[in-house]
């Protein structure tokens, strides 16, 4: 308790003695656990992982252990390991439905569909559909295409489906790729306006506005998506479709970027700069999105700009980057987070800091990191 306390002060050091205070006095699994997961949340993988040891030599086969482990190889894009982690605890632990969708995901992530599926039917067959499992049952299905059986499952739970929610998302694109356009056009919509900054809410929509014959509204939405260097084939060829509709002058711009050596050149630098911003690679992840700005620059880019240049210790190019960002996508809670939190974490302009993280809370209330960055401000000093 001391040691949170500490943490929501922003009293890191403070949090880090508390917590080895209780090791050292023979604390429990649950005390290691909070300061492996503490670790983990700062990126710390070899430090969480001598914590993990200590609490394997305390109780391997405590629950909080085994699964620890698995985090920890997930964390690390160890997925071979993290399946076989998981796959212990769900042994030891059969009723708990965690681990069983984390060992699905890991699956998944792996790129083995079938074996995601398995895994999570077996969790649905034994402990029933919880709403974690049939989240995660719902990813699968998307993935597979199998969209009546999305339709058919959701179709009863359609009002109680929240805008926005990874539910009702697939449920909008299982009605639109089953023909019915309209209803769909109405579910994306709903989910623009509650995640403004949601690339595939606004995506989905646009189609959704092309398969009804709206291509104007089409190409309004679709425009800012496609025009991103980060934008995929799916949002280029939509995009285009729109273009050519209403005579924009952009439809060349767009056919151009999907012709075949172009593109994939375009997405394997995609992928790479994503590759090192999972990884923490900091200095390769501004050498690719620096030569992606042009112009007014991308809100995206910029703000994985400014989020790059905060983790090199680079405040002030860091503010700068996440203002440009912000001005590029001022309704986007994920820009005007960014645009807080590099203040907070530099120790600079915490007024403002606090200002622009309590309308990052605002406009995406159930953001748990915004949540936290906004405590922590709060407890922040000047």
């Amino acid at each position: 308790m001391r040691a949170e306390a500490n943490l929501a002060l922003d009293q890191r050091e403070a949090a880090i003695a508390a917590f080895e205070a209780g090791m050292e006095q023979g604390g429990g699994i649950r005390l290691a656990e909070a300061y492996a997961r503490f670790r983990l949340q700062e990126g710390q993988f070899d430090a969480a992982e001598g914590i993990y040891r200590r609490m394997v030599a305390r109780d391997a086969g405590a629950y909080e252990t085994l699964v620890l482990a698995g985090d920890l190889a997930a964390a690390r894009g160890q997925t071979e390991a993290a399946i076989a982690a998981f796959r212990k605890v769900v042994e030891a632990y059969p009723d708990r439905p965690a681990p069983r969708v984390a060992l699905a995901n890991q699956y998944d992530i792996k790129g083995d569909v079938d074996a995601a599926t398995k895994a999570i039917e077996t969790a649905r067959k034994d402990l029933g559909a919880t709403p974690e499992i049939e989240a995660m049952r719902i990813q699968l299905l998307s993935e597979k295409g199998e969209w009546e059986t999305i339709r058919t499952t959701l179709q009863a739970r359609e009002a109680q489906l929240e805008p926005g929610s990874p539910l009702s998302l697939s449920y909008g694109e299982a009605l639109l790729r089953l023909g019915h356009a309209e209803q769909a056009r109405v579910i994306f919509q709903r989910a623009s306006l509650a995640l403004p900054g949601n690339p595939y809410s606004r995506l989905m929509l646009g189609i959704a506005q092309i398969e009804t014959d709206n291509p104007g509204d089409a190409w309004e939405t679709l425009r800012p998506l496609a025009m991103s260097p980060l934008a995929g084939p799916q949002a280029i060829n939509a995009a285009r479709q729109a273009a050519d509709a209403v005579g924009a002058p952009e439809a060349a711009a767009l056919a151009a970027r999907l012709e075949p050596a172009r593109l994939k050149a375009a997405q394997a630098r995609i992928e790479d700069g994503a590759r090192a911003m999972a990884r923490q690679e900091w200095a390769k992840a501004v050498a690719i999105y620096q030569p992606m700005l042009s112009g007014a620059g991308d809100a995206e880019v910029l703000r994985r700009l400014a989020l790059a240049h905060m983790h090199m210790g680079e405040v002030e190019s860091a503010v700068g980057y996440a203002d440009r960002a912000m001005a590029q996508a001022p309704d986007n809670p994920d820009c005007i987070y960014v645009a807080g939190l590099v203040r907070l974490e530099g120790g600079m302009q915490l007024e403002k800091a606090r200002q622009l993280l309590r309308m990052a809370a605002k406009a995406d209330p159930g953001n748990a990191a915004i949540s936290r960055s906004l405590a922590k401000a709060m407890a922040a000093e000047g």
